[in-house]
């Protein structure tokens, strides 16, 4: 019975501690809720792992590669971080879309309520954002730039909708294909 006892404790201290991970094919989408109560919704081809022994002890980690909108929740004692190519996002509660893809040369944060801190690792240089704000990050440089953003473009795939203005024809394509898997 001891015996028996241990391997279990052993086995589940060992699964506990072990990295999680939710990702997205093309053309998928899924939402989840992560342990503090954090909202995600991911767009396709997205991955968001976290460490469930280690999450909201002191602060709540998780790394993500892709597109996902993020609904924090609000916690002063633990702040929300988000590591990811060539940046870091800090933030306490929140609502915001981030955009982070290896093949795409920007990097893109449309900030919809609250306040987040947003950290170039590149040039280690750090912008705070404000509502209606949309933070651009060049992913080889590390340059940043800021714009304000009223038309909510950022979160269109939240509603399935896909909306260009002014875009290269290689970014229809490249959208219509990261969507669609065609």
């Amino acid at each position: 019975f001891i015996l028996s006892t241990l391997y279990i404790y052993r086995e589940h201290a060992q699964a506990v501690s072990e990295e999680m991970f939710v990702a997205t094919a093309t053309g998928e989408k899924a939402s989840i809720t992560l342990p503090d109560g954090t909202h995600v919704t991911l767009n396709s081809n997205s991955r968001l792992s976290y460490i469930p022994k280690v999450y909201n002890k002191d602060n709540r980690q998780i790394g993500f590669s892709g597109e996902a909108y993020f609904n924090v929740a609000k916690d002063k004692k633990r702040p929300f971080i988000i590591d990811a190519k060539g940046l870091k996002v800090q933030v306490l509660g929140t609502k915001f879309n981030l955009l982070v893809r290896k093949e795409d040369k920007n990097a893109e944060l449309y900030l919809e309520s609250g306040k987040v801190l947003f950290i170039s690792l590149l040039k280690n240089e750090s912008v705070a954002l404000f509502p209606s704000q949309k933070l651009t990050m060049n992913q080889l440089t590390g340059e940043i730039s800021v714009e304000k953003e009223l038309d909510n473009q950022a979160t269109a795939w939240r509603r399935n909708e896909m909306i260009f203005r002014n875009a290269p024809f290689e970014t229809v394509l490249k959208s219509i294909e990261n969507v669609y898997g065609i």
